[in-house]
């Protein structure tokens, strides 16, 4: 019930802000605020819905064992491709050589670090293309970004301990260098 109201609240306020940009001209504090408010309703639908499922654990072996000197296998001497997270499966088990956290817990934290990455992408994006087009005097509006921050499949899979997130922050950050 809370989420529904933080998301009637959110659309809210981004009605009038819509109307705001109509005239070409919102204030920074406007867009401040909506990103804050998009953001922290975000971040409280991934903390409500976070989850690491069962697949991750796949790649949590597979890192696990090369972490062991075992090699980047399921089981010790028997050579299958098993993973299609290559990469992936190499951050989470370089993340968890550094750091004195469990695998899953790494993987959680890296996923909801590339779901704000996202959104900050998102929002280079937003800038960039709002800075190409006529009229561009006037600050622009971030709803792109917001409405990320507040998707449900987004937030649902920021903290699966899948490279989702993960992905969509590359292909985002291939889209900004365009």
């Amino acid at each position: 019930m809370v989420g529904i109201g933080l998301c009637v609240l959110l659309l809210g306020s981004l009605w009038t802000y819509v109307e705001k940009l109509r005239s070409q001209r919102v204030s920074l504090a406007a867009n401040v605020l909506l990103m804050f408010s998009a953001i922290t309703a975000g971040l409280y639908f991934v903390w409500v819905k976070r989850s690491v499922v069962d697949d991750a654990f796949i790649s949590f072996r597979f890192a696990d064992n090369w972490l062991n000197g075992r090699g980047l296998v399921w089981n010790e001497g028997e050579y299958v491709e098993g993973i299609t997270n290559f990469l992936w499966t190499l951050i989470v088990g370089i993340a968890a050589w550094l750091l004195p956290w469990d695998m899953p817990d790494i993987a959680l934290w890296l996923c909801v670090f590339c779901y704000l990455a996202n959104i900050g992408v998102v929002l280079a994006v937003s800038r960039c293309l709002f800075r190409s087009g006529k009229g561009s005097s006037g600050y622009y509006l971030p709803v792109a970004a917001s409405l990320l921050a507040v998707q449900w499949t987004t937030t649902a899979y920021a903290t699966t301990g899948l490279e989702t997130a993960f992905i969509s922050l590359l292909v985002d950050l291939g889209l900004l260098a365009l």
